[in-house]
């Protein structure tokens, strides 16, 4: 369960409001399975050869304290992202609500970012429209649910015609998506720079490794013919 919610975590891509999501999720597993004093068959099988009742019991006392304890590590990686919980509509899952929205706005105005809200309530509009028209019928919806929220902003935004449709919406995904949501890209650009400022390389200047790591990261996945 740690181990998929981890990879889910540290995937690329993924915005703030939903590593909260997956953290809220494997909360919620760890609390049901708590409550429920989940022990595998598998376990339980083995337990019932056990003979010695204090020695059961001290098993299911330690795997209660290991439920809290992974409670306790979860919500405590959670606690940096509660700021950011305004945002959650920004993963367009769903249809948003102005009032959500307005929250934003408020927090980003508490940041010094100006944002004209009469002009960002039409832009609004038009993103309801287009997530609406997603999600309605079940093959349309399915096909949006599986997108990332930078994939469902982009789809938005190229169908708009003008810069009119999205110029205070942008202020919002731009400010975003620009919200670390954890360390595993960082990790790879470390990784990436080592490969490149090697004992034989060592005379690269900083402006030559900085061009070698925005090409290789940012075009790994171009064909060298769609260069």
């Amino acid at each position: 369960m740690f181990n998929n919610a981890i990879l889910m975590i540290e995937g690329e891509n993924k915005s703030v409001c939903e590593v909260a999501s997956i953290l809220q999720e494997t909360t919620d597993c760890i609390q049901r399975r708590k409550e429920e004093c989940f022990i595998s068959l598998t376990t339980q099988n083995k337990l019932r050869a056990v003979e010695n009742v204090q020695q059961k019991d001290k098993f299911y006392e330690e795997a209660a304290k290991f439920y809290e304890t992974c409670l306790s590590y979860v919500v405590k990686w959670s606690e940096s992202l509660v700021e950011f919980s305004c945002f959650s509509w920004m993963v367009l899952d769903k249809v948003p609500q102005w009032v959500k929205v307005q929250e934003t706005v408020q927090w980003l105005c508490n940041k010094g970012v100006i944002v004209d809200d009469s002009i960002l309530f039409d832009q609004i509009g038009l993103v309801s429209n287009y997530i609406a028209r997603e999600l309605s019928d079940d093959s349309k919806s399915e096909v949006w649910q599986s997108k990332l929220a930078h994939e469902r902003w982009f789809l938005f935004l190229k169908d708009c015609k003008t810069e009119e449709q999205f110029s205070e919406c942008l202020k919002l995904v731009q400010f975003y998506f620009a919200i670390p949501s954890n360390n595993a890209n960082v990790e790879r650009i470390f990784s990436l720079m080592n490969s490149q400022w090697s004992k034989e390389r060592n005379r690269l200047s900083v402006a030559s490794v900085k061009s070698l790591l925005t090409v290789q990261y940012n075009y790994r996945k171009v064909k060298c013919e769609q260069f």
